[in-house]
């Protein structure tokens, strides 16, 4: 896919760091916080091997991310089964108005409203392992499982960003400028808000005065945070700041003026308002024009129905007779270009939850249930989501080609290490049997051992030799075993193991092969290269060499 950055732009709260960040020459420190305290998150990229690092180190274990490049049928069916969940990475943007279910949030769905900025990525995680029946999970996360099984989505939502465990392992990722970045943006939101709130009050007191009051009404008193619906910026409700603002006052649009006020106004040619109301001095009259207007000797007009004298151009009033812009037109594409500047990549999950598929977007109030799946399609799930996502990029193909599909899907690693632990038993049972009947076995043909048969421990496979004791061999092939007293029908069952631990080997072999490659990109990712940089260059600027790789 094409870019893989998600943002979540939503009005904020500044955190507690962001005040030590400088813009424009403000005081403060551009040393960024300390990462055990921030209180904030940084975006992530849609990355898999960073998702299953993330997984790892919260303590799931038994399934990975895959990357999906095609919706198609032959390709689904090529992902490891069962695939649990899809995590959909898209443009998010405010226009989009999700229906609401009437009846909230059901007992059996977990699901958590995504309460804090750029934390999009661990929320779909957590929406989805918390649904996933038998799943192994942490001691950690099953705790918080617990503990939040009662909650209702905003309430989990703000759980969810106080868990420092989950919190630390998502920022773990994040480089220094990451959070400087985070903290500025966040600041500028929350200025943006300060600014939209004056207006809104400067608005609301003009509107008073026209009816002849002088003090605002006394504003109605807020919702409890229960019975407000969370918007596109919900924030903790117990942090002070300017997401704590009644939207009620907010205008829709940033700068839409007062009805009636523009009637009063004109524009000059900087751009400032000047009052039409100001008299000037009237052009003379020529007889006929004074014989129309009914012999007028009045000493001032003004400027609507005066010509335009020097004096006038002075004061700045239009010479176009053409009529001017709307300020309210400025003022929508204003909001509008403000509104694609922040438009920024959000994940979401869809997954099946007893019979039915889910849309578990944390930025929507209740989890949407996209419809059932039963036998007569085969039981697949994907019958359901795949035209659900066609359906959401065909929405944006004009303008927007930038998606990512991510699958949830079971994870082979653990099971076929369990089925060549199984393996490598059976093989030392049946060589066991074999010793019994012919202490020679090994020199008959079809009953040595290859090299590259593993019979004992095996550190390049992870294989323990008390791991290999621990094994139980398959009670079928045991009940075989045990019936074969034939020294050749043994050495054939014994090749018969063989082979499959051929197939056995690869499959773990290439498992683990994946898991280091994540590790390896989550290590260089988290490493900060910047510090080598600096040093690097400082160090060919104080041999006076930097200038001359400039210029080569």
């Amino acid at each position: 896919m094409a870019q893989k950055r998600s943002k979540v732009r939503k009005v904020a709260a500044v955190s507690s760091n962001a005040a030590a960040t400088t813009i424009d020459g403000e005081s403060g420190s551009s040393a960024p916080p300390d990462r055990a305290t921030w209180s904030g998150w940084v975006e992530m990229e849609s990355e898999p091997a960073f998702f299953n690092v993330m997984l790892k180190e919260m303590g799931v274990r038994g399934v990975k991310v895959q990357e999906v490049y095609d919706l198609g049928e032959e390709f689904l069916a090529m992902l490891p089964q069962p695939v649990h969940a899809l995590i959909f990475l898209f443009r998010f943007r405010e226009t989009e108005n999700p229906q609401v279910p009437a009846d909230g949030c059901p007992k059996h769905v977990w699901f958590a409203n995504q309460t804090p900025d750029f934390a999009c990525a661990t929320f779909a995680l957590l929406n989805i392992v918390n649904n996933i029946p038998d799943l192994e999970l942490g001691d950690e996360l099953r705790q918080f499982k617990v503990s939040t099984q009662d909650m209702d989505p905003l309430s989990r939502g703000d759980a969810v960003d106080g868990f420092d465990f989950v919190r630390r392992i998502h920022n773990s990722f994040a480089r220094d400028n990451d959070i400087l970045e985070t903290d500025i943006h966040l600041r500028d939101k929350a200025s943006k808000l300060k600014k939209r709130q004056a207006l809104a009050k400067a608005r609301e007191t003009r509107e008073l005065k026209k009816v002849g009051k002088t003090e605002p009404a006394t504003p109605q008193k807020r919702k409890s945070e229960s019975e407000e619906p969370p918007t596109r910026s919900t924030r903790r409700r117990k942090i002070q700041s300017p997401g704590d603002v009644d939207r009620s006052l907010i205008p829709a649009k940033e700068g839409a003026n007062a009805t009636g006020r523009t009637a009063k106004r004109g524009i000059t040619k900087s751009g400032t308002t000047a009052k039409k109301t100001l008299p000037t001095k009237k052009a003379k009259k020529s007889p006929k024009e004074e014989s129309r207007n009914g012999g007028s000797n009045a000493e001032f007009e003004t400027p609507s129905t005066a010509r335009v004298t020097d004096e006038a151009q002075t004061n700045g009033l239009r010479r176009s007779e053409r009529a001017p812009k709307s300020r309210k037109d400025i003022a929508t594409a204003a909001a509008a270009a403000e509104a694609a500047a922040d438009e920024g990549f959000h994940f979401c999950a869809y997954m099946p939850i007893n019979g039915h598929v889910w849309k578990l977007d944390g930025l929507d109030r209740y989890p949407q249930d996209m419809g059932s799946f039963s036998e007569d399609d085969g039981g697949n799930w994907m019958h359901v989501a795949q035209p659900t996502l066609m359906g959401r990029m065909a929405q944006y193909e004009a303008s927007e080609i930038q998606f990512n599909i991510m699958a949830i899907v079971h994870d082979t690693l653990s099971t076929d290490r369990v089925a060549l632990l199984q393996n490598v038993k059976t093989l030392r049972t049946v060589d066991a049997k074999l010793s019994g009947l012919c202490e020679d076995r090994h020199t008959m043909e079809g009953a040595e051992t290859k090299k590259d048969v593993v019979t004992e421990s095996a550190s390049e496979l992870n294989v323990a030799a008390a791991d290999i004791e621990s094994a139980q061999v398959p009670a079928e092939m045991a009940a075989r075993i045990k019936k074969k007293d034939d020294l050749l029908e043994l050495i054939e069952l014994r090749q018969g193991v063989i082979a499959q631990q051929v197939a056995l080997r690869a499959m773990l072999r290439d498992a683990l092969e994946a898991n280091k490659e994540d590790d390896r990109k989550a290590r260089h990712r988290r490493h900060d290269y910047a510090k080598f940089i600096d040093s690097w260059l400082g160090a060919l600027a104080e041999q006076e060499l930097l200038t001359d790789l400039i210029d080569a």
